[in-house]
């Protein structure tokens, strides 16, 4: 009998152990050196996108580099990162210094975008306004092996999807679907 009981002890510990694991959700941080990849489609040209952070001083300085393209950087501003209500999707050119204005940022959403988002649930960007809308089946962008903690918002009419990792510091879109412009990408991976 007290060897029923001790199976049945390991197998409850070994599943709760299992689950744990699995909800487990991986929380990058971002700091110099932070290599974050996506893959975009650019009006309908699939793009390997690699960036990484090579400041995070005022200007945030990220390197971009788009194989047999070219390279070149961003500078996004504190204030940008802060406050800015839109997100640069211009074309980069090689060896070009985007620099970006106050009131934009860079694949992240501002830190006050972000905040509205968890007080309202809901944010404005680029006079879209986006809503948390929870998911039947979530995405799931796995890093390390683990999936990463997202956010799932719509724009009102619908049509812009987008996956924001839960992160105040650093807001990363991780996934855009529906983009207007025709620009949609999706993470790849985060190196630190």
């Amino acid at each position: 009998m007290k060897s029923v009981i001790l199976i049945l002890f390991i197998a409850v510990s070994g599943a709760v152990h299992a689950q744990q694991t699995v909800l487990q959700k991986y929380s990058p941080q971002f700091t110099v050196g932070t290599k974050i990849d996506y893959a975009l489609d650019y009006n309908g040209q699939p793009v390997q996108y690699n960036l990484t952070i090579k400041s995070m001083a005022d200007p945030i300085i990220l390197e971009w580099n788009v194989p047999s393209y070219g390279t070149g950087t961003y500078q996004l501003t504190q204030k940008g990162l802060k406050s800015g209500n839109s997100i640069n999707f211009d074309q980069v050119q090689p060896g070009s210094i985007t620099q970006l204005k106050d009131n934009e940022s860079v694949i992240v959403i501002s830190k006050d975008a972000f905040a509205g988002l968890q007080k309202n649930g809901s944010f404005s960007v680029m006079g879209l306004v986006f809503t948390v809308k929870p998911e039947v089946k979530p995405l799931s962008i796995l890093i390390k092996g683990k999936p990463l903690d997202l956010i799932h918002v719509v724009s009102g009419d619908g049509a812009v999807q987008v996956w924001i990792l839960n992160n105040a510091d650093f807001p990363l879109l991780a996934q855009i679907q529906g983009n207007p412009l025709n620009i949609n990408y999706t993470l790849q991976n985060i190196e630190n």
